[in-house]
C-alpha cells in the first residue's frame, strides 16, 4: 500500500484551503485514514450538503474513491 502526505494550506488568520473547499463543496472529505476523526470536514461537508453547494448539486456526486 503506498502512504501519502496530507498538507493543510493556510494564514494564520484563515481557515485552511482544505476546510473552505469541503465547506463550499468544491472538494469531499475524505473520510479514511488520518483524516476519518476529523469532525470539522465532516460538518463542512453536511453544510455543503445541505446547502446544494458545488459538487452537492448532483443527486449522487462521484467520490474521489472511485
Amino acid at each position: 500500500m503506498q502512504s501519502r502526505i496530507l498538507v493543510v494550506i493556510g494564514e494564520d488568520n484563515e481557515l485552511p484551503v482544505n476546510w473552505t473547499m469541503v465547506l463550499k463543496g468544491y472538494a469531499h472529505h475524505y473520510d479514511f485514514g488520518d483524516s476519518a476523526g476529523n469532525i470539522w470536514l465532516r460538518a463542512a461537508q453536511q453544510v455543503a450538503k445541505s446547502a446544494k453547494q458545488g459538487l452537492r448539486r448532483a443527486t449522487n456526486p462521484i467520490g474521489p474513491y472511485l
